[in-house]
């Protein structure tokens, strides 16, 4: 995922696309050479309604490659106005933690703001 969002306001009441790039140097990764993850898209304190995005394998859910990026629709209307925060959790195997996977993202609030 890119480490810089920049400020971008969207119209809660429009439909938006938001593109996940999932290598930090900005360089396009397969959708084959990523690893399986779980996206989730929320409003700052509005964990409840959030958007989830996933790969497992090569299979996206609640997702779609386009030019090598991973696009995510949210409808109009689906977010109330605030924040919106992402939370990668990728499914990481590591037999140190009692569930047999290691999740290491709570959350980052972005500088998108629904409107």
């Amino acid at each position: 995922m890119a480490t810089e969002w920049g400020v971008i306001n969207l119209k809660k009441e429009k439909d938006n696309k938001i593109v996940v790039n999932l290598d930090e140097s900005g360089a396009t990764i397969p959708v084959a050479d990523m690893p399986d993850f779980t996206l989730k898209f929320y409003i700052e304190n509005r964990e409840t309604s959030a958007i989830t995005a996933t790969k497992v394998g090569e299979v996206l859910t609640g997702c779609y490659e386009s030019g090598g990026f991973i696009l995510v629709n949210i409808p109009a209307d689906t977010f109330a106005a605030g924040r919106m925060v992402v939370a990668q959790e990728p499914s990481i195997t590591d037999a140190t933690f009692t569930d047999g996977t290691f999740d290491p993202s709570k959350g980052t609030v972005t500088d998108i703001t629904f409107f």
